[in-house]
């Protein structure tokens, strides 16, 4: 490609990614000046994940050891991508390096769903996926915490880009352009594994779609780079997972997966029918089915390998049981999840960061405008009430969008390909999001947002070219 040419190509996806370095840049600043003592350590943060990921990148650096507690023992719980980072980072002297860093991948974010957006669906379309991605405050408060989130789908989103995804299936690539796409990808599994299945569910896609177009699909060509792509895309992770077979006889990524199936899931089931909140209805699971709390199963009071190896068996054995105790709580309680983690906020998060308070007015009482609600609403800042209306604005924005996508073009798109890969990344989202049972959180959805960013920007590009055509033939 000719080097105008590129530079025209890019010209777009680089000012909004421009564009959020600026914004996210002087919420840093803003974050700095109204709340300093935040910036002391990463023990400052607000959730207990971001306290265990500065132990391990101090520990990882000081003892050489991955333990998320002072004694030094180890534990399957997380994996090593995230930690590494604060490592190189040196979150262990001040956060602030890991939280520019943070801002620059998320920047390089902005960039890679604006540029996939602009070739899937063109420039309208690219214009308003961009628009909605940078008016996100959720994105600029995440930036600004040592959770594992923004990194994971910055290394997600670089592994696509590189892949030229949507437009392009995996087995098109060249050799060069699949390593490096399975490195990103690799990595952002172990900075995150809910990213795991979406590779592989890639290649299904590839496959599905060879024999939709009705081409040949076993050809060669394909199977070498299927072959390649797994294989260099599986390196790391089976490595973490050979470590933890190896220390706790469990050939597995992480426990994760098995804490949130009996404890978010199951839970949630719980929550539904038993009117109770999370934290009691993690405490009658331990009680009716003989299991550890779950503060135990995350941090097992006996540091040993056996402790830890039975705790993950007994969870094994029973989590499919309390799962499906019973379906109808388990699917109204999903679908309340995942619902909640579709609209929530991060306004309270966002306040501790500028050392304010949120007073939560309650969505059903804004909705049945309660007085009540709206008083505690005005009582918070002008900075959070400005925040908080920037949010209602790009939630209405982007799911109407979202609906005016199926409504006008999802069934015209001619690509099998486009329709295909994006489902796919939708449908492995939403799985995440119901992962977190009934109380998923804005967290939650930063799997499908950018998917959801850029059909949004699809469907309003459609509308406004239907609507204009529709003018000049008046």
């Amino acid at each position: 490609m000719h080097p105008i040419r590129k530079f025209s190509v890019l010209k777009l996806p680089l000012f909004f990614g421009v564009l959020s370095l600026a914004l996210s840049g002087a919420f840093l600043v803003f974050a700095f000046e109204s709340n300093r003592n935040y910036f002391d350590s990463t023990e400052r943060n607000m959730y207990p994940d971001a306290v265990d990921y500065g132990l391990l990148a101090k520990n990882i650096l000081e003892n050489r050891t991955f333990s998320r507690t002072t004694d030094l023992h180890p534990d399957p719980l997380r994996t090593p991508g995230y930690p590494l980072l604060l490592c190189l980072f040196r979150s262990d002297i001040s956060p602030v390096w890991t939280y520019i860093a943070q801002i620059v991948m998320l920047a390089g974010t902005v960039f890679f769903v604006v540029k996939m957006t602009k070739e899937a669906f063109g420039e309208c379309a690219a214009v308003i996926a961009g628009s909605l991605m940078v008016t996100d405050h959720s994105l600029y408060c995440l930036a600004l915490q040592t959770m594992a989130e923004i990194a994971g789908l910055f290394f997600f989103l670089c592994g696509l880009g590189i892949a030229k995804w949507p437009c392009h299936k995996l087995s098109d690539s060249s050799f060069k352009r699949l390593a490096v796409s399975a490195f990103f990808l690799s990595y952002a599994v172990l900075i995150r594994p809910s990213f795991l299945m979406i590779p592989f569910a890639l290649i299904f896609v590839d496959t599905a779609a060879s024999w939709w177009s009705r081409k040949n699909i076993f050809t060669m060509h394909f199977g070498i780079r299927t072959i390649v792509f797994l294989l260099l895309f599986s390196v790391m992770p089976i490595g973490w997972v050979a470590r933890n077979y190896t220390l706790f006889g469990l050939p597995q990524l992480t426990t994760v997966s098995t804490h949130n199936l009996v404890y978010f899931v199951g839970a949630g089931a719980i929550q539904y029918r038993e009117k109770v909140d999370r934290y009691e209805a993690q405490a009658r699971i331990a009680d009716r089915y003989d299991l550890p709390p779950y503060s135990m199963a995350q941090t097992p009071i006996q540091k040993n390998a056996s402790t830890v190896s039975e705790i993950e068996r007994s969870l094994q054995e029973k989590k499919w049981r309390i799962v499906f105790h019973d379906p109808q709580s388990l699917l109204c309680a999903e679908l309340i999840g995942i619902a909640k983690g579709s609209i929530s906020h991060a306004m309270e998060d966002t306040c501790i960061l500028i050392g304010q308070q949120w007073s939560p007015p309650g969505f059903f009482g804004l909705v049945k405008f309660d007085s009540s609600a709206y008083r505690s609403l005005f009582m918070n800042s002008p900075f959070a009430l400005f925040v908080f209306s920037l949010y209602l604005a790009n939630l209405s924005f982007l799911y109407s969008g979202v609906f005016l996508f199926f409504l006008f073009i999802f069934r015209n798109i001619t690509s099998t390909t486009v329709v295909m890969n994006i489902g796919c990344i939708l449908i492995c989202g939403y799985l995440t999001i119901a992962l977190f049972g009934m109380d998923a959180v804005y967290r939650s959805r930063l799997v499908v947002l950018p998917i959801l960013c850029m059909i949004s920007g699809a469907g309003f590009a459609r509308f406004f070219s239907q609507f204009t055509s529709h003018v000049d033939k008046k």
